[in-house]
């Protein structure tokens, strides 16, 4: 039996959670969704999910610590991908350090450009880690 492609978005309670929702649906990519607050955090079984995508609304180190606790408890296994306002060379590298396999500047400019890159880096990253093919 196949298993699902599910990614789990970890989110806190904001109004751009629902926002990102919307465009991962309509990015209509062979999916399951699955959402959960990183109040839950402690509850997930990040083994079950193809991809974890993080919404750091303003990432620091709260965000950073969520992002290496993810990782300490799915390993290699599981890609991680942290979305953050901040594009800033520093933010992106303290992001990898943590644990995120990619970092997705998510702000008001640009948004088609950065559907496209998202839907290429979840394809992307869930194929490298054998889990669906590009």
């Amino acid at each position: 039996m196949a298993v699902p492609k599910t990614i789990l978005l970890l989110s806190s309670p904001n109004p751009g959670a629902s926002r990102l929702k919307a465009t991962l649906r309509r990015l209509a990519l062979d999916f399951e969704l699955d959402f959960k607050s990183l109040e839950q955090i402690e509850d997930v079984d990040f083994e079950k999910y193809s991809l974890v995508m993080l919404d750091a609304i303003q990432p620091g180190k709260f965000y950073l610590d969520q992002c290496n606790q993810i990782k300490q408890n799915c390993g290699q296994k599981v890609p991680v991908v942290m979305l953050g306002q901040d594009d800033s060379l520093k933010t992106m590298v303290d992001a990898y350090k943590n644990g995120a396999d990619y970092y997705i500047p998510w702000n008001e400019t640009g948004e088609e450009v950065q559907i496209s890159t998202m839907k290429h880096i979840i394809q992307r990253v869930a194929s490298q880690f054998g889990k669906v093919s590009a």
